[in-house]
C-alpha cells in the first residue's frame, strides 16, 4: 500500500526520525530480512542504551557492551545496504524523469562498525546512549536546477516545491515496490489533488492508470479528473 496525504510534508519539516520512517516504511513492505535486521538492531540498540547508562553510574563494566556491539554492526550495516539501494533506485527514477530530473535524494548515513564505535567510546559513556549507527541516519532532498545551485528543499524549499518533492518520493516509492513485489499496489490518495498543481495533478492521474486506487478529494472541480472512475459524493450531512 502505497499512502499520498497532505500530512506527507512532515517528510520535511518533521524530525530526521520522520525521514527514516519513510524509508522503513517503503522497505518493511518488500523485504524481509530488512524487517527481521530493524527489529533486532532496534532491540540491541536499547540493551546496548541501558548497559551504557549503567556504566556510566559505576555497575557494569565496558566489556559487557561486546555481545551488543557485535549486533548492531551486523544488522545496522544491513540497513544501511538496503537504505542505499531504495536511494540509488529512486535516483536512478528521477534521472529519466522530466518532472523530477532537477532533484537528487542524498542519504546521510551514520556509519556503523568497530572502529567507529571505538572512536566515540568517550563520548557515549559521558552522555549514556549510542552515538553512531543507522538510528542516526538522515535524508535530504536537493534541488539543482542549472547545475550550479544546489538547495535543501527542507531548508530553502517553498512549500510547492516541497509537495513537488513529496509527489517525487511518492512515485519513487511506488515504483520500488513493484521492481521488488512483481505486482502493483493499492493507492491511497488523501485529498492530495487539491495541494498540487496542474502539472503535478496530472502526473498523479497517469500513475493512478491500470491501478487500483481509493482516492477522496474535498474539491468538486477535482472530480471530473477522475473520469469514469467509480465515484461516491459524500455531503456534508
Amino acid at each position: 500500500m502505497v499512502l499520498f496525504w497532505p500530512e506527507d510534508l512532515d517528510i520535511f519539516t518533521g524530525s530526521p526520525g520522520k525521514r527514516r520512517g519513510f524509508f522503513d516504511q517503503i522497505l518493511i513492505q518488500v523485504d524481509k530480512e530488512y524487517v527481521r535486521s530493524l527489529m533486532i538492531y532496534t532491540q540491541a540498540l536499547k540493551r546496548r542504551n541501558k548497559l551504557l547508562d549503567a556504566i556510566r553510574e559505576g555497575v557494569s563494566t565496558r566489556h559487557a557492551l561486546t555481545f551488543w556491539d557485535g549486533l548492531l554492526i551486523k544488522h545496522g550495516q544491513v540497513l544501511t545496504k538496503k537504505r542505499e539501494e531504495l536511494k540509488e533506485f529512486i535516483n536512478s527514477l528521477w534521472e529519466k524523469s522530466e518532472l523530477f530530473s532537477t532533484l537528487e535524494l542524498v542519504y546521510d548515513k551514520s556509519v556503523i562498525s568497530e572502529k567507529r564505535l571505538g572512536q566515540y567510546e568517550k563520548e557515549e559513556l559521558a552522555v549514556g546512549y549510542t552515538l553512531v549507527g543507522p538510528h542516526k541516519d538522515d535524508l535530504q532532498v536537493i534541488s539543482n536546477e542549472n547545475g550550479k545551485d544546489e538547495r535543501d528543499l527542507e531548508v530553502y524549499g517553498s512549500r510547492g516545491e516541497q509537495r513537488m518533492a513529496i509527489l517525487a518520493l511518492k512515485m519513487g516509492e511506488i515504483y520500488f515496490m513493484e521492481e521488488k513485489l512483481g505486482e502493483k499496489p493499492l493507492l491511497l490518495l488523501d485529498d492530495i489533488l487539491n495541494e498540487l498543481d496542474g502539472v503535478h495533478k496530472k502526473e498523479v492521474l497517469r500513475v493512478m492508470k491500470n491501478r487500483q486506487v481509493i482516492a477522496t478529494t474535498a474539491n468538486k472541480n477535482d472530480l471530473k479528473l477522475f473520469g469514469s472512475i467509480n465515484l461516491i459524493e459524500l455531503n456534508e450531512n
